[in-house]
C-alpha cells in the first residue's frame, strides 16, 4: 500500500517461482499468522480507514461474514462445554456448517485436488484460520489507540533504483 501510495508500481511475474526454506511447525504456523500476518494487515486496515471497505480476499463481506461466524460457533462451543447445554451446541454445529458451505468450493477443489481426505483434514485448519483472523482484528481494533501507524516512506528514498543504490 504505502508502495503504491506513493506512485509505485507492483509487477507480477508469474514465471518467477521461489520456494521458502523455513521448517514450518504448527506453533510457529499459528505465531506467524495472528502475530505477523492478521494484526499487522488489520491495523494497515484501520490506519487506512479500509477495515470495513469491500474489496479482494479477507475483506469480502462474505470472509468477514465467515470470521464472525466462526467467532460465534468457537464461543458457543465454549458456553456448550461449560453450561452442557445442547441449544449451545447446536448453535456452534450450525456455526461451522455455515463455514463449511461457505468454503465448499475450496473444499470441492481440494478434494479433486487431493482427495476427500485431505479435503476433509482442511476443515478444522479453515476453522482455524477463521479464528485467528478474528482475535488478530480484535486484538488490533483493542489496541489501535496504542498502536502508531508507520511513517509515511520518504519520497527521495522512494524513487531511488535498489540495485544502483548497492
Amino acid at each position: 500500500y504505502r508502495l503504491r501510495d506513493s506512485g509505485h508500481q507492483i509487477l507480477l511475474a508469474p514465471e518467477l517461482q521461489c520456494r521458502h526454506l523455513k521448517q514450518w511447525t504448527f506453533g510457529n504456523m499459528v505465531r506467524t499468522d495472528l502475530r505477523d500476518r492478521a494484526i499487522p494487515w488489520m491495523r494497515l486496515l484501520i490506519d487506512r480507514r479500509e477495515a470495513v471497505s469491500h474489496g479482494p480476499l479477507n475483506l469480502q463481506s462474505k470472509e468477514k461474514l465467515l470470521t464472525v461466524v466462526c467467532a460465534v460457533a468457537m464461543v458457543s462451543f465454549l458456553l456448550a462445554i461449560v453450561t452442557t447445554s445442547v441449544g449451545w451446541s447446536a448453535v456452534s454445529l450450525a456455526g461451522v456448517v455455515l463455514v463449511v458451505l461457505g468454503n465448499l468450493p475450496l473444499f470441492q477443489w481440494f478434494s479433486k485436488q487431493r482427495g476427500v481426505i485431505f479435503a476433509l483434514r482442511a476443515v478444522p485448519m479453515r476453522l482455524l484460520y477463521y479464528m485467528i483472523c478474528g482475535m488478530g482484528a480484535g486484538w488490533a481494533i483493542l489496541t489501535q489507540r496504542s498502536h502508531r501507524a508507520p511513517a509515511n516512506i520518504s519520497p527521495r528514498h522512494d524513487r531511488r533504483d535498489p540495485v544502483a543504490a548497492s
